[in-house]
């Protein structure tokens, strides 16, 4: 997904990841919905983590899609 204008601004300024220095360093929100599910799947058992983290990706993307079709 693509951001512009206020949208970018707004997320770049509140959900972006952060450096120390305050710097954004995600630049889009599928770089952190992958973040985020990384961080959920990592309580899953190692084996199993990058399958669990398509898995959440997937069902954040997806309730995307439909809560912004309604």
């Amino acid at each position: 997904m693509k951001l512009d204008g206020i949208r970018q601004k707004v997320f770049l300024d509140r959900y972006s990841l952060k450096d120390k220095a305050g710097n954004p360093i995600e630049k889009t929100p599928d770089e952190m919905w992958k973040r985020v599910a990384k961080g959920i799947a990592g309580v899953e058992k190692k084996k199993e983590r990058k399958k669990w983290e398509k898995r959440f990706y997937d069902v954040m993307v997806l309730t995307l899609l439909i809560t912004t079709a309604l």
